[in-house]
């Protein structure tokens, strides 16, 4: 028996990249549509009903937002993906706002469409890496009232590393956080863990099942955690960050954690979602912000592989849009984390 193929209908103005779509997406998907404006994408989803439609942004007649608007009222279970030169976080405020579940940025196109769309398809989203980092990024406002010139990678992280990584559902984070956890104590690396509650208690658990002797790794300090409901009120008296206890709180542990690891000849890992978990908790976005920037000078300063996790639901409401540009801005990996490989079949 054959396995039927995603259909998908096409919407982009240039003929050169409809050619190069269609290629990338046969034979995995059937592009039953290739056409180059909102309006004829609407005709052709109604004629063909695929399972998902892909749309540019800018094209004539109907834009791809009002063509994604209409598909949602006219055809809800056609998944909505957005493929688009447009690389700020503006932009995907609104994708997300009018229903789209997926957005590729085009300088992306090879490495990114065909994992998109399988990753949509299987119901969850897809954001390109550093479609966040876009224009808005530009002139962030630092909070001494000054814009700051942006740094290049290398300038910003030296020998660390600062991965952001998007999630659709609880699930997928804790069970990406455990995973990291495993291997990194298999390798024998340190590791922070700093996080909610019911986060931490899941990750602990998902590590015993898996065989670790947490008990053991904590007692050789190779592995530290950290519950963010009893933290954060240390971090934060008044409710607003103080930088000096939280400098107090973190510089020692990351610097007894790093020599701990350069005595075995390894790395220093942490894992958290600091800022989101701090939103999450009722704090100000700008001492999210800011812990968020603090994190990521103890980072580079002992050379720490940090990976935190944003829940992408949080970036349909436009009042997190500067909040996320700013945290996305300290990282230097942003990537969704339903591309890890458990997550994409291709």
């Amino acid at each position: 028996m054959s396995v039927s193929v995603p259909q998908v209908v096409l919407a982009d103005d240039h003929s050169m990249i409809r050619k190069t779509v269609t290629t990338i997406l046969t034979p995995h998907f059937e592009v039953v549509a290739a056409v180059s404006d909102g309006k004829a994408a609407l005709d052709a989803a109604a004629r063909e009903n695929p399972d998902l439609v892909l749309l540019d942004i800018t094209m004539p007649e109907l834009n791809g937002f009002q063509a994604a608007r209409e598909l949602k009222q006219k055809q809800p279970h056609a998944k909505v993906v957005f493929l688009t030169a447009q690389e700020d976080d503006d932009y995907i405020s609104e994708a997300l706002a009018v229903g789209a579940r997926g957005y590729v940025v085009k300088q992306r196109l090879q490495s990114d469409l065909l994992s998109a769309l399988h990753v949509v398809h299987t119901g969850n989203f897809f954001i390109s890496p550093y479609a966040f980092v876009g224009h808005t990024n530009q002139a962030i406002i630092k909070s001494n009232g000054t814009t700051a010139a942006p740094a290049t990678q290398g300038q910003k992280n030296g020998n660390s590393e600062h991965v952001m990584e998007f999630y659709s559902e609880d699930g997928h984070f804790i069970s990406r956080m455990g995973e990291v956890a495993f291997t990194s104590l298999a390798e024998g690396k340190s590791i922070i863990v700093v996080l909610k509650r019911s986060h931490l208690m899941s990750v602990s658990e998902q590590l015993r099942s898996s065989g670790i002797d947490l008990m053991e790794a904590i007692k050789w300090r190779d592995y530290r955690e950290f519950c963010l409901e009893y933290v954060a009120p240390i971090l934060m008296p008044n409710g607003q960050l103080d930088e000096k206890r939280f400098t107090r709180f973190f510089d020692p542990l990351f610097a007894h954690t790093a020599l701990n690891a350069r005595k075995k000849c390894t790395e220093t890992v942490v894992l958290g979602n600091l800022a989101s978990a701090l939103l999450d908790l009722g704090y100000p976005r700008k001492s999210a912000v800011r812990a968020e920037e603090l994190w990521n000078d103890l980072a580079q300063k002992y050379a720490c592989v940090v990976h935190c996790s944003y829940p992408v639901a949080r970036l349909a409401n436009a009042r997190n849009r500067e909040t996320l540009s700013r945290i996305c801005w300290e990282h230097s990996r942003v990537i969704p984390i339903d591309q890890h490989p458990k997550a994409v079949r291709i």
